[in-house]
């Protein structure tokens, strides 16, 4: 028999399902454990007693299925099975936009939804919660809110077939009352921007938010892919480059270490914060040196990465001289990324434990 109680693989599992329509397989890591989450999944999909640990009720039925194949598998809940997700607070989402839903089998579509469903995976399990609804409101204030696409990509005062975003690669937006980003997910590989649909995202979420944006939260695989990415050409309609578009371009790896990262970057000011913790004002730039450097200590250019900005990180790199000294402050796990960002240059590197500057940003 599986009790349904809150925050189990089970109960996680059902909700993720409940938000996005459908999972994937491969990414099963991003909810957690691994092992775990593979063999709820197949216990799952056989037979088996669910039962109501507020009410008593029991049910029995085989509550999900996998569709497609390879690094396609998508993770399903069967109709039959639906009545699970008013137990734990999440049928209408499901009801709303999936239960008469066909889904499409198209290897774009799986695509685009697998992007959506671990970008909501990795904010689900940093702890912030995940608006589905239609009629969210995109202006409020008082809480920290991940916000599906859909909740803002289209409208009904919107003329026409299509919603004004139709073509983007933006996977969701995220809003507190300290800041707002537009959220993308790269997954495995380097996408190819949508070029004005990009510039039209950031458009309308700043009218439908009432806000300016602090910046873009860039996920994937790990940063290798996420630079790739961030400098990988516009589409040939592109207006902006997409990594000049958002004056923050902060990457968060899919993974623990994204977890406990959305935290930090998601507070007000993360970045002028960290360089005030880092620095004695005396030493630091201020943005008025000869390249993006942020202190210059001893004769040496020092660049705290610390925030995981991307867009600052290549201005450094490109403006650096590789003469002189310099040095990047990085978490353990972003050294390997800088190692190889930065090979051939000499450049120092200096770890600075992620525990100490996460408590510090209380």
């Amino acid at each position: 028999m599986i009790v349904l109680k809150e925050n189990t693989v089970v109960w996680n599992l059902l909700r993720i399902i409940a938000l996005c329509g459908e999972y994937p397989v491969y990414s099963i890591g991003i909810l957690g454990n691994r092992r775990e989450y593979r063999k709820r999944i197949s216990e799952m999909q056989l037979e088996q007693t669910y039962k109501n640990p507020y009410t008593g009720q029991k049910i029995t039925v085989r509550a999900l299925t996998i569709a497609s194949y390879g690094k396609t598998k998508s993770v399903r809940i069967l109709k039959s099975a639906v009545d699970l997700l008013k137990w734990i607070g999440y049928y209408e989402p499901y009801a709303e936009r999936f239960l008469m839903k066909k889904f499409p089998g198209n290897e774009g579509h799986l695509d685009r939804n697998h992007r959506v469903a671990e970008t909501a995976a990795l904010f689900l399990r940093a702890g912030f919660p995940v608006e589905s609804a239609y009629n969210a409101d995109l202006k409020q204030r008082e809480k920290a809110v991940f916000y599906l696409p859909h909740v803002f990509k289209r409208f009904e005062d919107e003329p026409g077939p299509n919603p004004k975003t139709q073509y983007t690669r933006i996977t969701g937006a995220f809003a507190s009352p300290e800041c707002g980003y537009a959220v993308y997910n790269t997954r495995d590989r380097a996408m190819v921007w949508m070029g004005k649909g990009e510039l039209k995202s950031m458009l309308l979420l700043r009218e439908r938010f009432d806000r300016d944006l602090d910046g873009a939260i860039l996920l994937g695989k790990d940063y290798e892919t996420g630079m790739r990415a961030a400098l990988n050409p516009d589409s040939a309609d592109s207006v902006v480059p997409f990594c000049q578009m958002y004056g923050k371009l902060f990457f968060v790896p899919l993974d623990e270490n994204g977890a406990a990262l959305l935290h930090l970057i998601t507070k007000r000011d993360v970045s002028e914060r960290i360089l005030e913790m880092m620095f004695n004002p005396a030493s630091r730039s201020y943005q008025k040196g000869t390249f993006n450097y942020h202190a210059l200590i001893g004769g040496v250019y020092v660049y705290s990465f610390l925030d995981s900005d991307l867009r600052g990180l290549n201005e450094f790199r490109k403006g650096m001289c590789p003469a002189d000294r310099n040095e990047i402050l990085c978490y353990d796990f972003q050294t390997d990324f800088i190692k190889q960002f930065f090979r051939e240059t000499g450049i120092k590197i200096t770890v600075i434990p992620f525990e100490a500057v996460r408590n510090n940003m209380k």
